[in-house]
């Protein structure tokens, strides 16, 4: 029941399993699946396939950031 997100911005191949995948996700969840940092070859994907309508693309991770030194 918990809202999803996916960091997909080291994916760099997606086919209809990825799709399909993404698409059962955001069907059965309560909360709308987000989608963050998607390189463009997975948006153009998405959008092609319409199941980006399904979804909500974020460009950037609201969270934390991993790449940045922890705080002391």
């Amino acid at each position: 029941g918990l809202p999803v997100e996916i960091d997909a911005h080291h994916v760099t191949f997606m086919d209809s399993s990825g799709v399909a995948f993404l698409a059962r996700l955001a069907s059965r969840s309560p909360h709308r699946v987000r989608v963050l940092r998607a390189p463009p070859t997975v948006r153009f994907l998405l959008e092609v396939t319409r199941i980006g309508e399904l979804l909500e693309i974020v460009d950037v991770d609201p969270g934390f950031d991993l790449e940045s030194p922890a705080p002391r």
